[in-house]
């Protein structure tokens, strides 16, 4: 019972490091604060859980989720990634309600509140699960430390200091931008592939605000342009997560005291070490 439920908690932070890695990819390396990662999360759970439950192979459903979520994430980028910081944040927030209000009301499709269950899972039990999210968050750690100490990795840092002056030496940043959203939509579609396989359920939950608070959480705490971050970030957060499940409070108040505690441990973050547990660049 104890190494069913050690699995269990390490399967969650396998998918909310994944995830992580590339919200910071977007937000710490190129200055892309997008809020709508965690929709592109769901929208790789949601596009897999339906191909899957609909006689499809999980593996191929699986591929198609993840790229179902980075071809989203290239199309959000389309009408954001000219905003400037603060509506660039605001404008995949929007994403966000989108995606929860069609998760909601298509019911043709998602079947609503009701969610879809009974998705098929990707390995045949919870050890064999830890196992395959351990090596998808070690790929995914390998393939971003590779991509942000690349050329192109150096061309984010320099569009996050100052795009102006990236333009002036000839780079296309609107470019680099959509590669960036495409990117951290595919990384983001293999956390919710991942999760939801796991899982083996998908509602409209996955859009809520408290995941949007719950991975910006992550990423303050773990400190922006820090991959190493991204991983302190989720393992603090999600530890403190499950943590919280066993004080004594009803379970009516736990809810809102879970988002109220975080909230509480961001502006202590925020004021005492601003780059957060491994960040180098202050939030």
């Amino acid at each position: 019972m104890a190494l069913e439920y050690f699995f269990t908690i390490g399967i969650v932070l396998c998918a909310n490091i994944i995830l992580a890695i590339g919200f910071n990819i977007a937000a710490g390396y190129t200055g892309m604060l997008n809020l709508g990662q965690v929709a592109l999360f769901g929208v790789g759970a949601y596009t897999t859980a339906i191909l899957a439950t609909n006689s499809v192979n999980p593996v191929i459903g699986a591929i198609v989720g993840v790229a179902t979520a980075a071809l989203a994430g290239l199309l959000l980028s389309l009408p954001t990634a000219r905003l400037k910081q603060d509506y660039f944040a605001i404008a995949t927030l929007a994403f966000v309600i989108l995606m929860l209000s069609l998760a909601r009301n298509w019911t043709g499709l998602t079947r609503g509140v009701f969610g879809i269950p009974k998705v098929p899972p990707l390995m045949s039990g919870l050890l064999e699960t830890f196992l395959l999210g351990t090596v998808l968050v070690v790929i995914t750690f390998l393939l971003a430390w590779r991509l942000v100490s690349s050329k192109t990795g150096k061309v984010f840092e320099a569009i996050r200091d100052d795009e102006i002056a990236a333009q002036s030496l000839g780079y296309d940043t609107f470019k680099y931008k959509m590669m960036v959203m495409g990117i951290s939509g595919a990384i983001a579609g293999v956390a919710g592939v991942y999760y939801v396989h796991f899982l083996r359920f998908v509602d409209p939950s996955f859009f809520a605000l408290p995941e949007v608070i719950f991975a910006v959480a992550i990423l303050i705490i773990g400190g922006l342009g820090s991959l190493l971050g991204s991983v302190l970030g989720a393992s603090v957060v999600v530890i403190a997560y499950e943590t919280i499940k066993y004080l004594p409070l009803p379970l009516e108040v736990l809810g809102a005291f879970r988002i109220i505690l975080f909230g509480l441990i961001v502006l202590l973050v925020l004021l005492l070490r601003p780059k957060g547990i491994a960040g180098r660049i202050d939030l």
